[in-house]
């Protein structure tokens, strides 16, 4: 089902009040929001009705990929009966999400995925420079696969938006809001306005990969690309999808004693420090490219600027083309380094 949610008084307050109502009538029991505290947005577990108040559903910015924060509080165990609590993903948020359960790194039990519409976040030291890239170049500004969808592209003249149900747990809860349906015309027009955004970002997805390809071509540029990397494993932190409780790199394995690095200088002349950055994004590119939802988390946690997203983007679009896989795109396709095929990548195998 669908409901039609006034927006006289503007969307972020409509949304508010939205949510605080599944709150007081116990329908949801906490939900997972943007929240301003001191004046940034930061994601928060919110049980109280009042404190909705300062959620901003609709926060241009992404200081932390929603799916982590569901990791975090249901990677244990999920929340007991009884207490459902909803969560606002964003498209990237909502992908990362599916790709997480499929690792056994979040469950969805009792859990209430609530999709919004995504016109790009900003990035949040420099928010002057326009839309994040990675946002520009994101295919999917519908989130997929929730159990609600918030409706907000093709409306932005109107006074109102589109609530609506895509699952069971999804139409009960619209239906005990007790708002009126959407006509067909008011649907349709979101389907167009959606279409155009996807045609629009679809063609600076194939601009920017034509344009970085060459850049990345080739063991130099790939080392220039990372010279000014300073290992300080912030991207590895900041991605939904790199989970593994212990990181090689962060191992013994790779603290050297003085008379290694010396070693390493006398046969080569010099050694550049810190060691084995390329080593580490391309194995960490290894690890999770097929998971990879382009969400830019990435880069936007890179102390010094480097374009990390753009080659983990690139990369993964390829991989996952390989085994005609989409990151996040259903819960019912089964990763492909967890399933066997006998005739997979025959064609590779042959070259």
């Amino acid at each position: 089902m669908n409901i039609v949610l006034n927006t006289a008084d503007g969307r972020t307050r409509a949304l508010r009040n939205f949510l605080k109502n599944m709150l007081e009538n116990k329908i949801l029991y906490a939900v997972i929001a943007p929240v301003e505290i001191n004046k940034k947005i930061t994601g928060a577990l919110v049980r109280s009705p009042e404190l909705m108040d300062k959620a901003d559903p609709l926060a241009p910015v992404m200081p932390v990929n929603m799916a982590r924060i569901v990791s975090d509080i249901t990677k244990s165990a999920p929340p007991s009966d009884g207490k459902k609590i909803g969560v606002l993903l964003r498209s990237c948020e909502a992908r990362a999400l599916i790709e997480l359960v499929k690792l056994n790194q979040a469950s969805l039990e009792n859990i209430i995925t609530i999709g919004i519409d995504c016109f790009g976040t900003y990035p949040i030291k420099i928010p002057e420079t326009g839309a994040r890239e990675a946002c520009q170049m994101c295919e999917y500004p519908e989130a997929p696969n929730t159990d609600i969808t918030i409706g907000l592209a093709g409306y932005e003249n109107d006074s109102f938006i589109i609530l609506q149900g895509n699952t069971a747990d999804g139409d009960s809860l619209l239906e005990s809001y007790g708002a009126g349906a959407a006509a067909a015309e008011q649907l349709k027009k979101r389907e167009d306005a959606i279409e155009s955004i996807r045609k629009e970002r679809i063609a600076k997805r194939d601009d920017v990969f034509a344009r970085y390809l060459g850049e990345i071509t080739g063991l130099e540029n790939l080392h220039n690309v990372f010279a000014s990397c300073i290992n300080c494993h912030n991207c590895r932190n900041a991605c939904p999808v790199c989970y593994c409780r212990e990181c090689l790199f962060d191992s013994p394995t790779f603290e050297w004693k003085a008379d290694n690095y010396i070693s390493l200088a006398d046969k080569h002349g010099s050694i550049a420090v810190p060691r084995d950055r390329l080593l580490f994004h391309l194995t960490r590119l290894n690890h999770m490219a097929v998971s990879c939802v382009g969400c830019g988390a990435c880069e936007e946690a890179c102390p010094n600027g480097i374009s990390v997203f753009s080659l983990f983007r690139l990369s993964g679009d390829r991989v996952q083309a390989a085994f005609n896989y989409i990151a996040g795109r259903s819960m019912d396709e089964p990763l492909p380094v967890t399933e066997f095929r006998e005739n997979e990548l025959e064609s590779i195998g042959n070259q």
